[in-house]
């Protein structure tokens, strides 16, 4: 087995920068497991506003904006990891706006 990961750190151009994080272990050219993550930067932490994963064994999706519950995703490793790859490099600047809407008015 291989793992492959690697992170990428994208400014938001409002002063504060995103951290996207992609990790998958491979194993004969197929997935066995993964994970990706988007998080803000702020100051000396990091806060997940999106991560999927197969940490228990299925593939789930958390949506910090919408819910703290995730969703099961019924969908084969490989072809998940490569759609979720795009859908978060397309929409990363929106989901991150709307989770700092969502977490204005949590503290409302």
């Amino acid at each position: 087995m291989s793992e492959e990961s690697y992170v990428l750190i994208r400014g938001m151009g409002d002063g504060q920068s995103i951290r996207l994080d992609f990790k998958r272990t491979m194993q004969k050219g197929r997935i066995m497991d993964f994970s990706i993550n988007l998080c803000l930067i702020e100051e000396e932490r990091n806060t997940e506003i999106y991560r999927i994963d197969t940490e228990h064994g299925y593939i789930h999706e958390h949506k910090f904006w919408k819910s703290k519950e995730p969703t099961k995703i019924n969908q084969g490793y490989n072809e998940c990891f490569i759609q979720k790859e795009k859908e978060i490099m397309e929409n990363y600047k929106r989901w991150t706006m709307l989770f700092k809407k969502k977490r204005m008015e949590w503290t409302r």
